[in-house]
């Protein structure tokens, strides 16, 4: 069963399903916002991103800060949503951020790219503030 949509995020409608699905002897899962761990820690990952059963690497904390929803009031521009999977950060449809510099990173893995994300105006060191190729976007709190 896949209980994750496209944003690898976990569906709140599924997580009842999930947690409530029968699992042989004592076995349960442990749901976390930003991962789904067995009773023993170990995280689970979709196949071809980590490798199938292999260990993510814990996020970094300087790289957690950089997590969140941020939008815009104008749409055309819209919202991104960053998401952590070990030592990478995505956006909405699961594109890599490259670091290219501790707040700017590039839109994808391709070194040729122009598309650029930068963090900025942190606050208790968490960005408010997310510039994609020029476009501003504030933090919203989900």
């Amino acid at each position: 069963m896949g209980f994750l949509d496209d944003d690898d995020e976990l569906l709140p409608e599924h997580l009842t399903t999930l947690l409530g699905a029968p699992r042989p002897g004592r076995e349960r899962v442990i749901y976390a916002s930003a991962s789904a761990r067995d009773k023993r820690g170990k995280a689970f990952t979709r196949a071809g991103l980590a490798g199938a059963g292999s260990e993510v690497a814990p996020t970094p904390p300087q790289l957690l800060a950089l997590t969140g929803h941020y939008a815009s009031d104008d749409p055309w521009v819209g919202h991104v949503r960053v998401t952590a999977r070990g030592n990478r950060l995505y956006v909405n449809d699961g594109t890599p951020l490259t670091p290219l510099d501790a707040k700017l990173f590039r839109a994808g893995d391709d070194d040729w790219s122009p598309e650029r994300v930068v963090f900025d105006s942190f606050v208790d060191g968490r960005p408010m503030r997310l510039i994609a190729s020029g476009a501003e976007l504030l933090r919203r709190s989900v």
